[in-house]
């Protein structure tokens, strides 16, 4: 416990000090614009005392937030994980925050009437704001449905599930298609109900009409708050229909075993696989 607090709170303070390390270099690099360094030949005017600092500042700021990082994702698992990534967190107020300190420093009080660094701040303003704040409603989105699934796998009643079709509906993720499966419910003691889910699944193990599964719904909305899984779950045993000896998924399973165990090389594997998927 001792080391998940001293983790979360050295991490949490490098990116804070990363974050105001970056915004105040370049909110000074903007304020002072174009310069050159001292020598016999300068085509600019000098370089005021402290941009080095300034230079070193943003650069160190971009890795000190790395490093904040890295702390933070070794302190370790409580089991409440966080709803929003510190990630996430970083990359919304690096944007937003530069963003908002290179509009400052060209129009704030101690601007130098740069026409070049308004119009930066202007083009900064309209790419970075957008870029730092899109992600979030997408992450709190996915944050809420991961929430109520959770919810309804702890509360929600239970049923088997007969899977009554599957359409592919031509996207992959990984190699892997992503299917269209519409699913009977039986609750016991309950009217029957269907199930229309879309997900991504092996493609040595795609599901097919008639095999089990098992179904979690909310008895108050059973049609709009359910979910399935082909996963065992305790109480609920998968009662699938068994499937031929010559099933060509079973076959590309069991040679998965054996390029597992190094008794099939991955290309063997990989040609059979082609091979078999085309019995389908």
């Amino acid at each position: 416990m001792t080391r998940y607090w001293i983790r979360t709170v050295i991490g949490l303070a490098i990116c804070a000090v990363a974050v105001v390390g970056v915004d105040w270099g370049i909110y000074h690099l903007v304020r002072t614009g174009s310069c050159g360094s001292d020598g016999t030949y300068i085509s600019t005017r000098p370089c005021p005392p402290g941009t080095g600092g300034h230079i070193l500042a943003l650069i160190g700021g971009i890795f000190g937030g790395l490093i904040g990082l890295g702390i933070w994702a070794t302190r370790g698992d409580r089991g409440r994980p966080s709803k929003v990534g510190l990630g996430l967190i970083m990359w919304s107020l690096l944007f937003v925050t530069l963003a908002g300190s290179v509009a400052f420093a060209a129009y704030g009080p101690a601007n130098n009437d740069s026409s070049g660094a308004q119009t930066t701040a202007i083009i900064l303003g309209v790419i970075f704001v957008p870029m730092g704040l899109a992600p979030l409603p997408l992450a709190f989105g996915s944050s809420r449905k991961g929430s109520r699934v959770a919810a309804l796998a702890a509360t929600g009643k239970r049923c088997r599930g007969v899977v009554l079709s599957v359409e592919d509906t031509g996207m992959t993720i990984n190699d892997n298609p992503r299917v269209k499966m519409t699913v009977r419910a039986e609750p016991v003691g309950e009217a029957p109900f269907t199930v229309v889910k879309s997900a991504t699944v092996s493609r040595v193990r795609i599901p097919r009409a008639g095999d089990s599964c098992v179904v979690f719904y909310d008895p108050s909305d059973r049609e709009g708050n359910n979910g399935i899984t082909f996963d065992p779950v305790p109480g609920m045993p998968l009662a699938s229909a068994p499937r031929s000896e010559d099933d060509p998924l079973d076959k590309i399973a069991q040679l998965g075993k054996l390029r597992d165990q190094g008794l099939v090389t991955p290309e063997e594997f990989e040609a059979q696989k082609k091979r078999l998927l085309a019995e389908l």
